[in-house]
């Protein structure tokens, strides 16, 4: 069996959470290779979270963040948590302690790592959110992350498909 380690990153709350649903899915557990999926969650409230574990990297100053543009500001002003989130997730996929075990389980583990970044589009914190994860992991791939293979796949979603987000006088 070939398998290969991915970060889930959910961005914003309706993003964190098809994130966690996801990788609830993927990290059953009967499942041997469920170490090398990770996951983290930027919530509304700027809460900046390993979605496994529950540990927090940091918060982003989104409470008085009104426009899209405060937003994204406030965002990118948080780059070195997101950063530190990105890298410590990374290196927990590949930890040789996971990866031991499953070579003599005979399961190839891919090199490249893939990165699933999952927003709503229009959202209030998902759609400021990844454009500006986009841009750190392009300088983390030319600094701090100089020679990692990274697959970048984005999932984005309209968030009025949820019940919940539709207008009050939407039928």
């Amino acid at each position: 069996m070939k398998f290969r380690p991915a970060l889930l990153i959910g961005l914003g709350g309706y993003g964190s959470d098809i994130a966690r649903r996801m990788s609830a899915t993927i990290r059953r557990p009967d499942a041997p290779t469920s170490p090398l999926v990770g996951l983290i969650e930027l919530h509304d409230d700027g809460k900046l979270i390993d979605g496994i574990s529950g540990s927090e990297y940091g918060e982003i100053a989104l409470a008085d963040a009104a426009t899209y543009t405060a937003r994204f500001s406030a965002i990118a002003a948080g780059e070195d948590a997101i950063e530190k989130a990105i890298v410590e997730s990374l290196g927990q996929l590949r930890r040789r302690e996971i990866l031991l075990p499953l070579r003599e389980q005979r399961v190839e583990v891919a090199g490249e790592t893939a990165l699933y970044f999952i927003a709503p589009l229009g959202d209030d914190v998902g759609s400021p959110a990844l454009i500006a994860f986009l841009e750190i992991v392009r300088r983390l791939t030319q600094s701090r992350l100089v020679g990692e293979k990274l697959h970048k796949t984005v999932l984005c979603f309209f968030p009025d498909l949820f019940p919940e987000h539709k207008d009050a006088e939407e039928p």
